[in-house]
């Protein structure tokens, strides 16, 4: 946090931007909790989950774990609708990936 801040301090907050994948996600997110706002670009951040670990009886904990990954693949199929997938040539990821080995 010291060292994000250190930057916005000499640079200004218009000049910086955040990207994260996981780890970092979550340290950019914590930038912005305590008080630094800057424009962030998140990948594979965490999420929010109920607090399943504090029901005491395990049979409620197992079946509460599963009803959320459950709820969360109902709402992913529900947020992407059908997905087809795509020829190796038109997914844009592996495009870039191939034209990052073509290169170097």
């Amino acid at each position: 946090m010291e060292a994000n801040q250190n930057i916005v301090y000499k640079t200004g907050l218009e000049n910086v931007w955040l990207a994260g994948h996981s780890l970092g996600s979550s340290i950019a997110l914590l930038t912005g909790k305590y008080g630094i706002h800057i424009e962030t670009y998140l990948f594979n951040s965490p999420s929010m989950s109920p607090p399943i670990e504090r029901i005491k009886n395990e049979k409620l904990k197992h079946g509460g774990r599963f009803a959320d990954r459950v709820f969360a693949a109902g709402l992913a199929i529900a947020v992407n609708g059908a997905h087809k997938p795509k020829a190796p040539q038109d997914d844009p990821f592996i495009v870039l990936l191939l034209g990052f080995h073509t290169y170097f």
